[in-house]
C-alpha cells in the first residue's frame, strides 16, 4: 500500500486509503481497487499494455509536473526563475515570502524597478542571456543592460560619469583589475612634476637662498602636459569605460558558460566572479594616500 499512497484509483478517480483493498494488474503494474477492477472487467490502462508500465507513466507525469512548476514560479519583481522554496531571488534580492511563495505571473511591468533595465530576461546581448549578465554585474545591472544593448546595436560609447570622475577607483571596484593598475600608475607619473614644483617651493620658502633642484621652466611644462593628459585620460574613461566594461563581462560570462555549463554552480560563481570589489577600492584608496604620505614627509625629511 505504502506504493501507491497518494495515487488514484484510474477508474472511481479516489484517493488510495490505507483499509483500501487494492489489486495491480499483472502486465503494466496499474493499481486499482479490487471492486474497481472487478466492474469494469480489465485494466483501465490497457491500451498502453505492450508500450509503457504504470510507474514509468508516473515517473513521466512527475517530471512534467516538476517542470511545469519550474517554469512558474517567478520572482514577482523581476521575473525571473526561482526554484521552490527559495526565500529570497538570486538575482535581485526581492522578499519571496515564506516558504518560498512566489509569484507564478510574469514580472511587474516597472522599467524602473526591473534589474534588468526594461530588457527581457531571456534576450541575449552578444550571444549572452540578460539574466546571466544582470547575475554577473549585481549592483547597477539596470543601468548597464540598456546601454550595452545600445552599444551592441552601433552605439560608438556611452557616457559615463563614474568613471570620468573616478577614473582608475572606478576600472578597480567593477574588478576591471589590470587597466585600474595601469591606469593608476600612469596618474601617478603624470603628477610627478607638480610633486617636484612643490618640494622645490618647499626648500625655497625654507631657505631663499637655496638653489631650485630642478628647472622649474621644464617642470610647468611636464605639470601643464600631465594635467592635459591627465584629463584627456578621464575623458577617455568616461566615454569608453561602459565598452571596456561590456566586452569584459561577456568575455567572464561565455567562459563561465564553458567550464561550468548547465551545473548548478553555474550562477554562484556568475556572482562570485562579478559584481563589484569594495575591497579592490579601498586598496586603492589606500595605496594612492600612503604613497602621498610617503612622498610628503620624504619632501620635509630632504628638506
Amino acid at each position: 500500500m505504502a506504493n501507491f499512497k497518494g495515487q488514484e484509483c484510474p477508474v472511481c478517480h479516489q484517493i488510495f486509503q490505507e483499509s483500501d483493498d487494492i489489486v495491480v494488474c499483472p502486465e503494466c503494474g496499474t493499481p486499482h481497487h479490487r471492486e474497481c477492477y472487478l466492474k469494469t472487467g480489465h485494466c483501465s490502462n490497457e491500451e498502453n499494455h505492450g508500450k509503457q508500465t504504470y510507474q514509468e507513466q508516473q515517473r513521466e507525469k512527475e517530471r512534467a509536473a516538476e517542470e511545469e512548476q519550474r517554469e512558474q514560479l517567478r520572482c514577482p519583481r523581476c521575473g525571473s526563475h526561482v526554484e521552490s522554496g527559495t526565500l529570497f531571488c538570486p538575482l535581485c534580492g526581492a522578499v519571496l515570502g515564506h516558504s518560498g511563495a512566489t509569484s507564478r505571473t510574469g514580472p511587474i511591468p516597472i522599467e524602473l524597478s526591473s534589474p534588468f533595465g526594461g530588457l527581457d530576461p531571456d534576450e541575449e546581448i552578444g550571444g549572452v542571456p540578460v539574466q546571466d549578465l544582470a547575475l554577473h554585474m549585481g549592483e547597477n545591472a539596470r543601468y548597464f543592460l540598456p546601454r550595452f544593448k545600445q552599444m551592441k546595436q552601433g552605439a560608438l560609447f556611452s557616457v559615463n560619469f563614474s568613471a570620468f570622475f573616478f577614473h582608475f577607483y572606478y576600472f578597480i571596484y567593477r574588478k576591471m583589475f589590470w587597466i585600474g593598475a595601469v591606469l593608476m600608475a600612469v596618474s601617478l607619473l603624470l603628477a610627478a612634476p607638480s610633486f617636484l614644483i612643490t618640494f622645490d617651493a618647499m626648500r625655497l620658502s625654507v631657505d631663499a637662498n637655496l638653489a631650485p633642484l630642478f628647472d622649474q621652466e621644464m617642470l610647468t611644462r611636464l605639470s601643464l602636459i600631465g594635467t592635459m593628459v591627465g584629463f584627456l585620460l578621464r575623458l577617455c574613461s568616461g566615454l569608453f569605460a561602459n565598452r571596456i566594461y561590456m566586452e569584459t563581462v561577456l568575455r567572464r560570462v561565455r567562459k563561465l558558460k564553458k567550464q561550468y555549463g548547465e551545473s548548478p554552480d553555474y550562477p554562484v560563481r556568475l556572482a562570485q566572479y562579478g559584481r563589484v570589489s569594495r575591497n579592490g577600492f579601498l586598496v586603492a584608496l589606500g595605496i594612492t594616500a600612503l604613497i602621498s604620505v610617503i612622498a610628503s614627509y620624504f619632501a620635509m625629511w630632504l628638506i
